[in-house]
């Protein structure tokens, strides 16, 4: 009976699934970004469709995660995975697995760090070189997965230095940081690294080289610029070593352009060390300068700091220019601004009053605006009344005022009237004429029209007399000369005296040249000389003269032969070839 109960129980047994076990054993070969682990398959159950390792870097790992798949395996035994594309400095966590009928079995969990890289970064350019100090500094891009305990700069007089030489410590972590290197010999070169160390060891950057400056030079710092005008400011030094030797000259130099020399403006303060003021004169307004102290001595000159400033600008210069067409209640100034000063002209006018002076807090005209001449128009003014009138310009600096012209407004009763446009213009003749709209209040004794070869010709130069009266009257100009520039004014008298109309500029036609031809000599059976004299060109240039000739009477330059003997006015001669023999001429110049 016991013999077949225990038959029974071990025949249960038998049918109850086998469950497959794995072991995790171990990781080696690990790197900064790899490893190897190994596991162990203990059982294999009832047949295994997949086997590995899997892995994270938080516990716990399963298949979701990362993990090395083997594949199906019919065999127990050792079985390892590489792991690779790990990231430097981490802590991973890794199972062995085995897949069986659609279940994962994991073995123990065991970990291991990879290893960091070393730091990766670059060297600052040094500056701010001396005899014995320099500046530079380093840039710690990456940590290489472990975090950076030390860095700085390392320097020697060979090359590629490492901390074994002499450095700086300048904190941890990564990013940009300042070395002060200091102890340094005069007029020598040194190679230097940056350098950053984590648990990897020490990284360095590229190398740099400098060379201290040589001995005996002054040490000096440029005084910041006060007092600033628009022509001068004020700076100086500060000369804290002459360098081993005395200093014989010491002043500030100064230019337009970035580092000034002593081969630039300068200002000569005395020798020695310590503190000097130097005034800086003959600036121009509204410029950028640049200034530098500068020390000599037997060793050279050395310079302080560049400091740059700008000069203040000042109000515009300009003139009034004389009043011109003056009414009763109007008249006609401006100006000429030879210099902005400076700074833009931002406005320009007249401004006008009756008690002298005046400023643009009075009556004011706008003109535009930048520099040159201007014409501005006064209105609104009352008759037989003197007033003062100053041009002026404003820029940032202020206002600028041109000298003070003074006028009086006519008296009223003078006629009112206009030119009219010249019109049938000959070489010697020309119609104009006038149109008076208003008699002032007293009859027009007398109109017309007045010209001259000048601006605003008055009665006192040529004139018409047309009658008397207002309205439109016609004038004819005759006498003129031809070839030349005319102005003409309407004029209309009365009681009160005489009104001019604007001012009309006309040229009057050239005419032929005037000349003479001259007696024929010379003469042979194929040839003559002959010429002319031209007494008068017209009033244009004369462009071409010569002889022309023909068998018949009256010859001209379309028709006949012709010669070409230059150009202008006065006598020439003219060679006449190619006649027949025995043949009669008739010729002109």
């Amino acid at each position: 009976m016991l013999f077949c109960s225990l038959i029974l129980i071990l025949g249960k047994c038998e049918k109850m699934p086998r469950e497959p076990k794995v072991e995790t054993i171990s990781a080696s070969e690990v790197a900064s970004t790899g490893a190897r682990v190994t596991g162990n398959i203990v059982d294999l159950g009832e047949g295994l469709t997949e086997h590995g390792h899997c892995w994270d870097i938080y516990t716990s790992p399963t298949v979701s995660d990362s993990k090395k798949n083997l594949g199906a395996t019919g065999s127990k035994g050792i079985y390892t995975s590489v792991l690779t594309n790990l990231e430097p400095g981490r802590t991973y966590y890794v199972k062995a697995y085995v897949k069986s009928k659609g279940k994962v079995y994991y073995g123990g969990e065991i970990s291991f760090a990879t290893t960091p890289l070393i730091p990766a970064l670059t060297t600052t350019e040094p500056t701010s070189i001396t005899m014995t100090s320099a500046v530079s500094g380093g840039n710690i891009s990456s940590d290489g997965g472990s975090p950076i305990t030390a860095r700085g700069v390392c320097w020697s007089t060979s090359s590629n230095p490492t901390v074994a030489n002499s450095k700086t410590s300048d904190g941890a972590g990564t990013g940009g940081f300042t070395s002060n290197i200091t102890g340094l010999s005069a007029n020598i070169t040194y190679f230097v690294r940056a350098y950053a160390t984590n648990s990897a060891g020490t990284g360095y950057g590229n190398e740099v080289s400098f060379k201290t400056t040589q001995p005996g030079l002054a040490t000096i710092t440029t005084t910041a610029v006060s007092s600033i005008t628009s022509t001068t400011a004020l700076s100086g030094g500060n000369i804290t070593s002459d360098g081993g030797t005395s200093v014989t000259a010491r002043g500030v130099c100064w230019a337009t352009t970035i580092n000034p020399t002593i081969n630039n403006n300068k200002t000569s303060n005395g020798t020695g060390t310590g503190i000097f003021t130097s005034n800086l004169t003959g600036l121009q307004p509204s410029t950028i300068y640049h200034v530098r102290a500068y020390a000599t001595n037997n060793s050279g000159t050395a310079y302080g700091n560049d400091i740059e400033f700008t000069t203040i600008a000042v109000v515009p210069t300009l003139t009034t220019s004389a009043v011109s067409d003056i009414t009763q209640t109007s008249a006609v100034s401006g100006g000429n601004i030879t210099s902005d000063g400076g700074a833009a002209v931002t406005a320009r006018g007249v401004c006008w009053n009756t008690t002298g002076n005046p400023n643009t807090a009075s009556s004011k005209t706008a003109n535009g605006t930048g520099t040159g001449s201007f014409t501005s128009n006064i209105t609104g003014l009352t008759a037989n009344t003197t007033y003062y009138v100053r041009a002026y310009a404003t820029n940032s600096a202020g206002i600028g005022y041109g000298n003070e012209v003074s006028f009086k407004t006519t008296q009223p009763g003078l006629a009112t009237i206009t030119t009219t446009a010249v019109s049938s213009i000959t070489s010697t003749t020309a119609l104009s004429g006038g149109n008076i709209t208003s008699d002032g209040g007293t009859s027009v004794t007398a109109r017309g029209v007045c010209w001259a070869t000048t601006i605003n010709p008055t009665i006192n130069n040529n004139k018409t007399s047309n009658g008397t009266g207002t309205g439109i009257f016609t004038s004819n100009l005759t006498g003129l000369q031809p070839g030349t520039i005319y102005h003409v004014r309407a004029y209309a008298t009365n009681n009160s005296g005489t009104a001019y109309g604007n001012d009309i500029v006309f040229t009057t036609i050239p005419v032929v040249p005037t000349l003479t031809t001259s007696a024929v000599s010379d003469i042979t059976q194929t040839s003559a000389v002959s010429g002319g004299n031209i007494t008068s060109d017209g009033g244009a240039a004369v462009t071409a003269r010569g002889v022309c000739w023909s068998t018949s009477s009256n010859p001209t330059v379309a028709l006949s032969t012709k010669t070409t003997n230059g150009t202008g006015t006065g006598s020439f001669t003219s060679n006449i070839t190619g006649l027949s023999r025995n043949t009669t001429y008739y010729l002109r110049a």
